[in-house]
């Protein structure tokens, strides 16, 4: 895989005092209360789906912490050093207790006798396992072996949960200020956007996480998307014209470079109107030329006009500092290329290698 190389920032000192994990608050899933009495034990899959649960908000949030950590020099990670360790200790303590709760669950089957039911062929699924002994118990007719199970099993997998919920509760209390050191990392000059496309930039950081925004930049595919006129909208009725680097949206609109992910701007956009997306494939070099001709057309902001410094002109001139031509070269240079004439252009444009059509929903 090639690997793209980004401008390297020093991360900004934290001046504020960060929480210890255990001062951070948490939020715990409410399960039933543990009884002895014949079916009011905690259910199986109940405790199941809600470790998954937890295991799924820690993945995203895990790899996003973990990528921009990657991207920091090791003098940067001195700035996160209490934060890496709280990590680390929070971490091994999950892990300790799912080996814990793992441990007391086979425990509990062999001392039921179970394994037969658990394993039975017909059960395809944990799910669909647990449900078994699920079941089983509840027909027990002794009740101190069901509050044997909750005080051994029971009380261990909800340690788990208690451990994975702090480790949540400590990425998600952190990640703002890790995406704050990324966000220049990723975009060179990021201070010198405008105000509003650095608000911009940074909400779509949060919506695709910076594992995704880095592996998403990995791809030399752009996409240039051109947005149907929406007759029944004044501000839409000559359509609209932007360009997919990764995963990110970057359009001229009439008050503000434009930055979002591709799936809030698609969402936007198949509300009112057709899209349609022009795919061409660029060498590392060329695509990182182009990034940076449209991050230096954010910077300089010129004021929206519909003579040079519209949505198409700007895309066009990005595309121009890689000598591609993206609408015809015959035109007079004086001409005002609207998204129509880029459609025409594109559609038979040998640089293109795949075309996608997002409809109106």
């Amino acid at each position: 895989m090639t690997t793209s190389t980004l401008p390297t920032v020093t991360a900004p000192r934290i001046d504020r005092p960060l929480p210890l994990a255990s001062h951070i608050p948490t939020f715990r899933p409410i399960l039933p209360n543990v009884s002895a009495n014949r079916g009011q034990f905690t259910n199986l899959i109940q405790l199941y789906q809600s470790v998954k649960t937890l295991e799924q908000q820690l993945a995203p949030l895990a790899a996003n912490i973990n990528c921009i950590l990657s991207q920091l020099n090791p003098t940067e990670q001195v700035v996160f050093t209490h934060e890496i360790q709280m990590f680390k200790i929070l971490q091994q303590l999950a892990a300790n207790a799912k080996e814990n709760a793992d441990r007391k669950f086979n425990e509990q089957v062999s001392a039921l006798q179970a394994w037969n039911i658990y394993n039975d062929t017909r059960y395809k699924t944990e799910a669909q396992k647990l449900d078994a002994l699920n079941t089983m118990l509840s027909m027990l007719e002794v009740d101190n072996i069901r509050q044997n199970w909750e005080n051994e099993y029971g009380c261990a997998r909800r340690q788990e949960m208690d451990s994975k919920q702090k480790l949540v509760d400590a990425y998600r209390h952190l990640l703002p200020t890790f995406n704050v050191t990324y966000l220049p990392k990723f975009y060179r000059d990021f201070a010198l956007f405008p105000a509003r496309s650095r608000e911009l930039a940074s909400l779509a950081l949060q919506q695709i996480g910076a594992r995704n925004l880095y592996d998403g930049f990995l791809d030399n595919k752009v996409e240039i998307l051109i947005n149907a006129p929406a007759r029944d909208r004044l501000s839409a009725q000559l359509g609209h014209v932007s360009i997919n680097i990764g995963g990110v949206i970057y359009s001229r609109a009439p008050t503000v470079w434009d930055i979002r992910s591709k799936e809030n701007y698609l969402g936007t956009q198949q509300g009112m109107r057709n899209t349609i997306g022009y795919v061409m494939q660029l060498d590392e070099a060329g695509k990182c030329r182009l990034f940076q001709s449209v991050l230096s057309h954010i910077v300089q902001d010129k004021q929206y006009n519909v003579l040079d410094h519209r949505c198409t002109q700007e895309i066009i001139s990005a595309f121009a500092d890689l000598n591609i031509d993206i609408v015809d070269p015959r035109t007079p240079i004086t001409e005002v290329f609207s998204p129509t004439n880029m459609d025409n252009f594109l559609k038979h444009a040998q640089q293109v290698i795949q075309t996608n059509f997002y409809p109106k929903q």
